[in-house]
C-alpha cells in the first residue's frame, strides 16, 4: 500500500509476491539492505501456498495476514476472489502444509476481459426474462384464483340472502 510491502492484505493496492530469485532488482538500494524485500512483478516464481495445489490453479492472497497464498480451481472462483489472485500455479502438490509452489506471477489473471464481462451480462438478462415470466405467470395464477373465489363468495352470499 502507497509503496510499502505488507503481509497484511486487508486493505491493498497490488498483490505481489516477495522473491528470493527475482530477476531484476529495480530500485534496490546501495546503504542498508534490511527495510527493503525483493519483489516479483513478472515471471515464473517459487510462492509460498498452502494447501492442496493443483497445476493451472489462482493462487490467491490467503486471508490470514501472513503472507502465504492459497490454490483455488477455475471452478471453484468466485468474482470476489478475482481481485486477490497473485498469480498461477505451474506445479502440483498434495502436501496439506505450507510450501513453495512454482507460480507464473505479473499476468492479468484477475482481469475480467470484455467478453467475460458481456457474457456475465447477457446471462444475468435472460435469468432476469425468466424470473419476468415466471412472476407474470404466477400474478395470472393468483388473479385467476381470486377471481374464482370471488364469485365463489358471490354464490355463497347469494345462496345465505335467498334462505333468509
Amino acid at each position: 500500500v502507497n509503496g510499502v510491502i505488507s503481509k497484511d492484505t486487508s486493505d491493498f493496492q497490488q498483490l505481489m509476491v516477495l522473491s528470493s530469485a527475482a530477476a531484476i532488482a529495480g530500485n534496490w538500494p546501495q546503504g542498508n539492505k534490511d527495510d527493503f524485500e525483493l519483489v516479483a512483478f513478472y515471471g515464473q516464481v517459487p510462492t509460498k501456498v498452502k494447501g492442496r495445489v493443483s497445476k493451472g490453479d489462482f493462487i490467491l492472497a490467503g486471508f490470514g495476514n501472513d503472507g502465504i497464498g492459497i490454490a483455488k480451481s477455475q471452478d471453484s472462483l468466485s468474482s470476489q476472489d478475482r481481485s486477490r489472485i497473485v498469480g498461477r500455479a505451474w506445479e502440483s502438490s498434495n502436501d496439506r502444509g505450507v510450501k513453495l509452489i512454482n507460480t507464473a506471477v505479473g499476468f492479468s489473471f484477475g482481469n475480467y476481459s470484455l467478453n467475460d464481462e458481456m457474457a456475465q451480462l447477457n446471462n444475468l438478462n435472460k435469468q432476469l426474462d425468466g424470473l419476468r415470466s415466471e412472476r407474470d405467470d404466477l400474478l395470472s395464477t393468483y388473479q385467476t384464483t381470486l377471481e374464482k373465489q370471488s364469485q365463489h363468495i358471490e354464490t355463497l352470499l347469494m345462496k345465505l340472502e335467498n334462505s333468509r
